[in-house]
């Protein structure tokens, strides 16, 4: 069986398929370059998790440390959204200024 892992974003409120991806450690690396790539113009950003606290603290560690000018926090996805996502999901939230 095939575990993909999927990359989505929003656009214009629709969450939009972004990239597909097989491991975990390819996952990672993709996000973190997507968020360089968009770093520019962003003051604050959040590592979201769906009960895997220890590995979202690491990435928000990682990420503080490659972007010392930009700041991390972690939180939970919100029940509606840990509902589609299910426990081990991780991401990346911010906004362009």
């Amino acid at each position: 069986m095939i575990k993909l892992k999927l990359i989505v974003r929003f656009d214009d409120g629709k969450v939009v398929l972004f990239d597909k991806i097989r491991t975990e450690r390819k996952v990672k690396e993709r996000l973190f370059q997507i968020f360089e790539e968009a770093s520019t113009n962003i003051k604050e950003a959040s590592v979201i998790h769906g009960n895997v606290k220890e590995l979202a603290e690491e990435w928000r560690a990682e990420l503080q440390q490659r972007f010392p000018d930009i700041s991390f926090f972690t939180t939970t996805f919100s029940p509606v959204a840990g509902t589609h996502t299910g426990q081990g999901t991780i991401g990346l939230a911010w906004i362009n200024e």
